[in-house]
Parts: C-alpha cells; sequence; structure tokens
C-alpha cells in the first residue's frame, strides 16, 4: 500500500512539476522558478521514500534526506512568498 501512495504522490507531483516549468518559461519570472524549484523539493520527497521502501537507501540517509528536503522547501516557498511581495520598477509601470 505504501509504494501506491508514494507512486501516485511522485506521478501527481512530478505532473504540477511539469506544469509549474511551462509557467516559469512563459511568465519568465523569479517567483514561478522558486515554486518549480519547490515542487522538484517535493518530488524528490516522494523518490527519497521510494528508495527506501526498495532497500536502496538506508533508514538513517532516508531521514537525513527527508529532513533535509523539508528545510529546502520551506526556504524556496518562503522565497517565494516574500518575491510575490515584493514589485519590482518594471512591475510597476503602467502597460501602454
Amino acid at each position: 500500500m505504501l509504494s501506491w501512495v508514494l507512486l501516485t504522490a511522485a506521478g501527481v507531483t512530478a505532473m504540477l512539476f511539469g506544469l509549474s516549468l511551462v509557467v516559469a518559461y512563459r511568465r519568465r519570472r523569479r517567483r514561478y522558478l522558486l515554486v518549480s524549484a519547490t515542487l522538484a523539493a517535493l518530488l524528490s520527497r516522494s523518490l527519497v521514500g521510494l528508495l527506501t521502501l526498495r532497500g536502496l537507501l538506508s533508514p538513517g540517509s532516508h531521514h537525513f534526506f527527508e529532513h533535509g528536503l523539508d528545510a529546502v522547501i520551506a526556504v524556496l516557498l518562503l522565497a517565494a512568498v516574500y518575491d510575490s511581495t515584493t514589485t519590482t520598477s518594471a512591475e510597476q509601470r503602467p502597460n501602454t
């Protein structure tokens, strides 16, 4: 059952990551790239779980990578929120 949950999470996150890359490419703003990086880290968490379940990663390494990725996700998410609340001079100019 756990493998199905991890595979489903990885599949859904991979689709969201792919869509976020398309949006980041179209919008060309740092905040969208930060969201993509956050989703990549979230996808990595599922992959770490799958590697551990298959015995390719030790429980100690699993624990280290999971908490490390949690920290990365938190920092990237905060950076994306901060970036979306600040405006640049180019964004302040009205479109004419």
